[in-house]
């Protein structure tokens, strides 16, 4: 309430109000910006602003609300909606989000791409005789396995039960 940003964020050496006023200087033909912006924290988690900067009549008005918490849980449910919740792995609607932009990657580079389908042939068995335990523990080391298995820029994915892409 009245403080000045430079106060809250004061020992920070980051360029974000150089980022920021760059974006203002662009929006202010408008006369209204408006943004969410991250705040970097040196050895602490960043923050996140919403902001409004309105220009007029050669006066700056600028309300910042920290939003913080509500970004937090925003990510914290897209990361849900987007990894299998037994083996960590990105999930069938991350593929989903995915595999279109990384398929026109590929096109556009006039290069190749390779999809792996993996399909565990009696994994009922296994959860039959080891229980629903054994099996959640045979998904996970399959998981870990193929995980190590492939380049770090390669992404294994869990589309459900016994089914894997890599």
């Amino acid at each position: 309430m009245g403080a000045r940003m430079s106060t809250l964020h004061g020992a920070d050496t980051s360029d974000w109000r150089g980022r920021l006023l760059r974006r203002f200087v662009i929006g202010v033909e408008r006369g209204v910006f408006e943004d969410d912006i991250e705040v970097p924290f040196k050895g602490a988690p960043n923050k996140w602003y919403r902001l409004k900067m309105v220009h007029s009549n050669g006066l700056l008005s600028v309300t910042a609300w920290d939003i913080t918490e509500s970004k937090q849980h925003m990510f914290e449910l897209e990361r849900r909606g987007n990894e299998d919740p037994l083996t960590g792995l990105p999930n069938r609607h991350w593929m989903t989000g995915y595999l279109p932009a990384a398929l026109q990657r590929a096109a556009d580079r006039n290069c190749m791409m390779a999809l792996l389908f993996i399909d565990l042939d009696g994994f009922k068995n296994v959860n039959d005789t080891a229980g629903h335990h054994g099996g959640d523990e045979l998904l996970r080391n399959v998981a870990k396995r193929l995980k190590v298995a492939v380049w770090p820029a390669y992404h294994v994915v869990g589309l459900g039960g016994d089914q894997v892409i890599g």
